[in-house]
C-alpha cells in the first residue's frame, strides 16, 4: 500500500494518520514518519536487551549496532544475509576532553552540548527553533546536530570539529 501525500495551505506535507498532527516541509521526512506509523521496519536488532528494536534505514541500523553491540563485526540483514558493519571500527575522539563516540553525529552533539555555548545558543523547549534558519526541533540532540551545520562557526570551533572528525 502506497503512502498518500497531502499538503496544507502552506504547501507542507500533513500526516494523514488519525489523531497525528505531524507536518513536514519535505516529502522524504513524511515518508519516514508514515513508515513509523505503519511499523515498516526493514531492519531489526535481535540482540539481547534491544527487544527487536526496528529501524527504517539501514544506516541507522548500522549505527545502532556499532554503538550498542561493538563486538559484532558481522551483522545480519534481512533473513540470512551477513554483512560487515561499515561503522564498527570508527571511534571519534573529542579533542577538548577525550570523550569518545562511535558516530560522527554523536561526536558533533557531544561537542555542541559541552564545548560550544559561545557558538550555539542553548535549546529552549518553549521556542525550539534554530536561531539561523528558524527550523523547529523536538529534541535537544537533533537541534544541536542541526546547528553545528547551520550556524557558522568561528575558526576555533571549525578546527576542533575538523580534528575530531579526522581522528577516525
Amino acid at each position: 500500500m502506497g503512502i498518500e501525500y497531502v499538503k496544507n495551505a502552506d504547501e507542507e506535507f500533513v500526516c494523514q494518520h488519525k489523531g497525528c498532527t505531524f507536518v513536514s516541509k519535505q516529502q522524504n521526512t513524511m515518508c519516514y514518519h508514515m513508515k513509523r506509523h505503519n511499523s515498516d521496519f526493514k531492519f531489526t536488532c535481535k540482540e539481547s536487551g534491544c527487544n527487536n528494536m526496528g529501524f527504517i534505514q539501514k544506516s541507522a541500523y548500522f549505527h545502532h549496532m556499532a554503538a550498542k553491540h561493538p563486538t559484532l563485526k558481522e551483522i545480519t540483514l534481512g533473513s540470512d544475509e551477513k554483512v560487515v558493519n561499515p561503522y564498527i571500527n570508527k571511534v571519534y575522539t573529542c579533542t577538548v576532553c577525550n570523550h569518545t563516540c562511535r558516530t560522527k553525529a554523536n561526536a558533533l552533539v557531544h561537542y555542541a552540548r559541552l564545548h560550544s555555548n559561545d557558538w550555539i545558543p542553548a535549546y529552549n523547549k518553549d521556542s525550539p527553533d534554530c536561531p539561523s534558519c528558524k527550523k523547529g526541533f523536538q529534541s535537544i540532540a537533533s537541534y544541536l546536530y542541526h546547528c553545528t551545520g547551520c550556524i557558522p562557526a568561528n575558526k576555533t570551533h571549525r578546527d576542533i570539529i575538523s580534528r575530531m572528525i579526522d581522528s577516525v
